[in-house]
This record gives structure tokens, sequence and C-alpha cells, in this order.
């Protein structure tokens, strides 16, 4: 596709059509796209998405998850369609944040979802399915959005589809109202020598091309269209939060509100981060919340087991009884820990010192290795007797450390059998 091409049809996106999107960025498209009339150029004239991946799993899912909590980021202008456009690109489609919603919604390990949302708004087109779509999640999953730190306009709409608005003290919300801009030409076709002739069938068909001057009645017809998005717009609100009443909203004459001001005008439910809502939503649902839960195989969870016995502290300097321990574990079920284990080894060895309405061992210390009164310095006096015997390299030299070794070596089979 040429660059003019894809101008072109950026601009059609832009001019001509409601628009649910603040002033000032509504500015800075415009600066930008008449900038391209002119013939100026930028030094990035593509809008490019990069795509995405779970490390994990290598496919892409549009969505973070933190523990139970599935995250959506809905990020710069938004626009219908282009599911393939991302936060990189300034923009964020409709359709992409639709299929991160219903991603989200069908993994079972996703109990809450939250909506990330810096965002001044975007088209009309697409934003009212959308919004009902995150209501629809919402009765099955708990979604709340966070103005983090914009949600205006479109972006707005769409967070009213949660059942909960959360906004930072700096973050600005609302903006309900309907912006249509059109660009005339006509002055710089004249002036450049360019005559153009529209041909049409229809009388409406090319109300608000931009090769004429806007006329009363094409201005008329085109403040319908905007009055009529607005009523939906209105009304899309109101139904999603029955405490924001359709007058209260077109008395705000699509104004903002500003952190606790836009508690108090009914726009967000209470002030906090992100970072609040995150762990309010954690505390309630089992699993961490810090990591992204991960699914290992059955192989790995053994191997981290070995791992995590082998470097056990209580096993620290007793290579005899860390070797028992990694035996017994090998065939341990993957439901009982290294903690479990390391205990039953000990225990086999000394019942006392294990009790069974203690789960914390006793700590063995420097002074315990040296005191062979005491239950542990016992222990430890055996574990080295043990050692001696896991160093020989055959049964007969194992029983050539005495009566004490065919003890610990009967004393082990004991914790092998023991469930």
């Amino acid at each position: 596709m040429t660059d003019d091409l894809l101008f072109a049809r950026v601009a059609a996106q832009f001019f001509g059509a409601p628009l649910l999107l603040r002033q000032p960025e509504a500015d800075v498209i415009g600066a930008y796209i008449r900038s391209r009339m002119l013939g100026a150029g930028p030094d990035a004239n593509r809008f490019q998405g990069q795509e995405q991946g779970d490390p994990s799993t290598r496919r892409w899912k549009g969505y973070r998850k933190e523990g139970n909590v599935g995250v959506v980021s809905i990020l710069g202008e938004l626009v219908n369609r282009g599911a393939w456009l991302g936060a990189s690109s300034g923009l964020t489609s409709y359709e992409g944040i639709a299929q991160q919603m219903r991603n989200a919604a069908a993994d079972p390990d996703v109990r809450s979802i939250i909506l990330d949302i810096q965002s001044p708004g975007g088209q009309a087109l697409g934003m009212n399915e959308t919004a009902r779509l995150i209501r629809q999640v919402n009765a099955d999953k708990k979604v709340v959005a966070v103005v983090n730190a914009m949600a205006a306009s479109a972006a707005y709409g769409l967070s009213s589809g949660a059942s909960e608005i959360v906004i930072t003290e700096s973050g600005v919300a609302g903006s309900i109202g309907v912006l249509l801009v059109h660009a005339d030409k006509s002055v710089a076709l004249e002036r450049a020598g360019i005559t153009t002739t529209v041909i049409k069938a229809g009388d409406e068909k090319a109300i608000g091309n931009p090769y004429q001057a806007l006329s009363n009645e094409d201005r008329s017809v085109l403040q319908a269209e905007v009055d009529r998005v607005m009523d939906g717009f209105v009304r899309l609100v109101s139904n999603h939060r029955p405490k924001l009443s359709a007058k209260a909203i077109r008395d705000l004459q699509a104004g903002i509100r500003i952190g606790e001001d836009a508690v108090k005008a009914g726009l967000a439910d209470r002030l906090g981060s992100f970072e609040d809502v995150l762990a309010d939503l954690g505390r309630g649902l089992p699993g961490p919340i810090s990591r992204p839960r991960r699914e290992v195989s059955s192989a790995q969870a053994h191997g981290d087991r070995l791992r995590a016995v082998s470097d056990h502290p209580r096993l620290a300097g007793l290579r005899g009884l860390r070797d028992f321990a990694l035996a017994r574990a090998e065939r341990e079920p993957l439901a009982k820990s290294a903690d479990d284990i390391v205990r039953e080894v000990f225990a086999a060895f000394d019942p006392k010192l294990t009790s069974p309405s203690n789960d914390r061992m006793p700590a063995m210390t420097n002074n315990d290795t040296q005191t062979t009164e005491s239950k542990s310095g016992r222990l430890t006096a055996m574990a080295k007797k043990l050692n001696g015997a896991a160093d020989a390299k055959t049964s007969t030299e194992t029983e050539k450390v005495g009566s004490g070794g065919g003890r610990l070596t009967e004393l082990a089979r004991k914790a092998f059998a023991e469930k």
C-alpha cells in the first residue's frame, strides 16, 4: 500500500465522521493531517503494531495476568477495526479490546479483570458494542476500570461497562460528548488552480465532502447525526451507571472532571491507584497476585522438589541424610512438599524430634552438632557415621562401619518404608 493511500485511509477515519474524542487530541490529529495536505512528510508515516506473545505458551492472548487478575490495557486513541494495532502505534482498536476481553473471560485462571485506561477517546463506531461486551463479561467475572490517568469520551464509555470505576488523584474522566470535524479544502484547491466537481446520486450522498464549503442544510444533517450519536452515548452511560442520570450527564456539557471532583460528579466511584485495585482483587482470590501463574509439567515439578530437598537448610552438612531424603523424594507423590519429606526423614531417625502438633522442626545449631547428649546432637553424630557409610562403594564396605552403621542402615530402611 502506498503512503498516499494509507494517508487517505487515515484521513477518512477522522474527517466527516462522529468522534468521541477530546478537542485537544482532535486538534493534534487535525494538524497532522493538514500538514500532509500541504505536502509535509512526517518521520514515521505508518502506524504499526507489534505482535506480543506469552513466553510460556508462545501464543498471543492480548492481556496480562497477575495471579488470578487479568489486566487489559486501553491506551491511546481508539478506532473500530484493526486488531493488529497496538499501543506502540498510538492507537487501540475496539476489535482488539473485545478479543482481549473474550480471552480473559475464557481463561479459567482469571477470576477478575482490570481495565487499565489511558485514552482520550476515539471513533464513535464500535464503542457502544464494545462497552456492552465488557458489561456482559462483568456479569461472570468482576471488571474494574482504572482511570490511569485518563478515560475521556469513548474511553469513558468503555469504562462504564465495568462494575466499578476507580480514578487516580490526577486522573481525568468524562468528556461525554460527540465531535465531528469538517475540513473545507475548497479555498486551498482554488488557490492551487484546481477545480473539483462532485457528481452524485442522492441529495445526501456527498454531505460533508472536503471539496465544497459546508452549506446550512448539510450542517443541519450532520448536526442531527451528531445528536443521534450523543443520545446513544448518554443512554449507554446512564444504563451502565444508574446513579448518573441522563440529565446529570448532559448537564456536564461534555466537560471533564479530575480526581475527587470526578467522584463527586458520579463519573467515578472512588479514588485509587492501579496497584491498589490489583491488591484489593488479589486479596479476595486464591493464588499469588505478584506473579502470573505458571503451568508446569509433572517432570518439572518433580525436578523442582528434588532441588528443594537437596538445598534444604535442615540438611546442610548432613550428606547421608540428604541422600536418603532425595531417595525418598524420588518416589513420593508430588503432593508432598520438600519440607514434608525432610521432616519425615528426621522423624524416622528420632520421632521425638518432630511433634505431630508442630509443623516446624527444631532448628539445628553448631552447638547441637557438638552436643551428643542433645537429641539434635545425637542425630548429627549418627548422620556423620551415615556419611561414612554413604562414601563406601559396596554394601560390604557399608557393613564395615560397625553396629552403629548397621543400626543407621536399619533406620534408613525404616525411613524409606514409612509413609
